[in-house]
């Protein structure tokens, strides 16, 4: 649905609800008016005197608080319904003038990051390679020690002796008896993610300071936009797939992140198959992720 149309739907739906407020008002005038000629009728039929029957009516008019403000009220609902039906479509618009300038603040500031030659896009897709490589060093590494100098062997010919990553490798989350399969696992996740945060918060910091703050806009104003899924859905849009796997991980560290990519589903474009860890799912219990399928080429009838 486009949004010149959700308008127009919208303006409907308020021109349908002060519509609804005013039949209502109306309603409640009639039952006043019935309630005080069957006052009248009732007060003829019992042949009351007259001084009685003013004194009835006076008394009604004064019980009955449309009649006493009438002229007070009247013209303010009507002011103040008009004043309502120019405001939200106008309060509407300036929020999405105001989303989509932060929309495109969010491109720029990507485009903005440049790591060694490696900007935007790129730098997201050597991160998610960085970190799943620390994953396999921390679950397939070993160590050991040749001449006095420790090293941690990934591979028959693959080692490395790097103080950062022997570090790294020793100070790693040992699982205990008293955790189960994803605490651990997800312990492991959060503790490498802040080692890369730690050392690239310099390109990424900005950048998911300002997501944060893009979605923080669309929920405080969800009373005004209504379907905030719509404005959500843009800003998943426009992230690539390394962008989404790096968030994922980023919301495990910060609490206020990881409600949002529940409660908005920013990350059910990113595959299972991507993660660390296919079980890693399973951190966002209400959101829900897309799985790609693993395709053999020769099933496929290719060499």
């Amino acid at each position: 649905m486009s949004v010149n149309l959700k308008h127009s739907v919208w303006s409907i739906f308020s021109v349908k609800l002060i519509s609804t407020f005013l039949v209502l008002f109306l309603i409640a005038q009639a039952n006043y008016a019935q309630k005080s000629d069957s006052s009248q009728v009732s007060l003829d039929s019992t042949k009351l005197s007259q001084e009685k029957i003013e004194s009835s009516n006076k008394n009604y008019q004064e019980d009955n608080p449309f009649i006493l403000w009438k002229d007070f009220y009247v013209p303010f609902i009507a002011v103040f319904f008009a004043w309502l039906l120019s405001f939200i479509p106008q309060k509407r618009q300036n929020i999405q003038q105001t989303f989509f300038e932060l929309l495109k603040n969010q491109i720029d500031v990507l485009n903005r990051i440049d790591h060694n030659g490696l900007k935007g896009p790129a730098y997201f897709k050597q991160a998610k390679e960085n970190l799943n490589y620390f994953y396999n060093f921390l679950t397939r590494g070993e160590m050991f020690v040749v001449n006095n100098e420790v090293r941690i062997k990934m591979s028959e010919t693959s080692y490395t002796s790097n103080e950062s990553m022997v570090k790294f490798f020793k100070e790693k989350p040992i699982k205990n008896k008293n955790q189960t399969e994803k605490e651990f696992q997800r312990e492991l996740a959060e503790y490498i993610y802040v080692y890369f945060f730690e050392k690239n918060s310099i390109y990424v910091g900005h950048y998911f300071r300002h997501l944060f703050n893009m979605i923080k806009f669309v929920k405080r104003n969800r009373i005004w936009i209504i379907n905030t899924k719509f404005y959500t859905r843009l800003i998943q849009a426009q992230m690539s797939a390394p962008e989404l796997y790096v968030l994922f991980y980023n919301g495990l560290i910060f609490k206020e992140m990881e409600d949002f990519i529940n409660n908005y589903s920013l990350i059910e474009n990113l595959s299972i198959n991507d993660l660390m860890n296919v079980e890693h799912f399973s951190f966002y219990d209400k959101c829900k992720m897309k799985m790609r399928p693993i395709y053999s080429w020769n099933k496929l009838g290719r060499d």
